[in-house]
């Protein structure tokens, strides 16, 4: 998913302007990176917590942590909120053996 995508999703779609704002954020760095497509983990979490989103999900869905990373499984999310990278990484892990997500293993 891409910044812009993110940011209307977590925000249910307010304006670039008002997103910073609430987040004590300024406005033209949040332009910025949001133009680049790439918002800094740092605006990441101010916005999460502006706006109620958990932040590591936050960071999880913008690609600055794997959910294994997190240490919680449950922030896999679906596999729809799973970006390109994350799919490939876990099905390389599972044909490497390093990974297995059978229901009859308990996991």
């Amino acid at each position: 998913m891409n910044a812009q995508g993110w940011l209307n999703r977590v925000t249910d779609g307010d304006a670039v302007n008002a997103v910073a704002v609430n987040a004590d954020i300024s406005p033209a760095t949040l332009f910025r990176q949001v133009k680049k497509d790439g918002i800094s983990a740092e605006n990441v979490i101010a916005i999460c917590r502006a706006y109620g989103h958990p932040p590591v999900s936050g960071l999880v869905e913008t690609g600055y942590l794997t959910a294994t990373e997190t240490g919680d499984p449950a922030l896999g999310g679906t596999l729809q909120n799973a970006t390109d990278k994350q799919l490939l990484e876990e099905i390389a892990g599972r044909l490497e053996g390093s990974h297995t997500n059978d229901p009859a293993d308990g996991d």
